[in-house]
């Protein structure tokens, strides 16, 4: 089972409300299902050309027909750098890549038609990990965990502490 301490889970939600209307992303780290390390990653789906690239491949999004705000909004693409200094870092520390999270800031803690083709193609960074979305939808965040193989996405459940 995914065990996540509380004040990462916090930060994930302080996170998600500092950048709404636009989704935040980051990875989660550490050994035996234990997360010990939080990674917030810039959301650039807006101002990438390889996130159009991607996107436009995959036929999961439009991102073209979107103003750099819509795209935000409904999408992410990790700032690339930012990534492989975490990667950097978690490997230095000798930890394990556990979760990829986003937020949905106006829809559901489930994964959209983009977030399964993303997570399935060739391309994807991150194939065979757990996606945590944290749902910004109603009054109090819903934070849900899934595993997407093939076209399905399973729930997975996690623990706090």
């Amino acid at each position: 089972m995914l065990t996540i301490p509380a004040h990462i889970l916090d930060d994930m939600v302080a996170h998600a409300r500092e950048v709404k209307p636009y989704e935040c992303c980051g990875l989660l780290a550490g050994t035996a299902g234990v997360v010990t390390q939080q990674y917030r990653i810039t959301n650039r789906v807006a101002h990438e050309p390889q996130a159009e690239q991607l996107f436009e491949h995959m036929s999961a999004k439009n991102l073209n027909a979107l103003s750099e705000r819509q795209r935000a909004e409904v999408a992410y693409f990790m700032d690339t750098r930012e990534q492989a200094r975490a990667q950097r870092d978690w490997q230095q520390k000798e930890l394990d890549l556990l979760v990829v999270y986003h937020s949905h800031p106006a829809s559901p803690p489930y994964p959209s038609d983009t977030d399964i083709k993303l997570a399935q193609a060739p391309l994807a960074f991150y194939p065979d990990l757990t996606f945590l979305i944290i749902s910004l939808l109603g009054p109090v965040p819903d934070i849900k965990a899934h595993r997407i193989v093939k076209d399905h996405s399973y729930p997975v459940e996690f623990k706090t502490v």
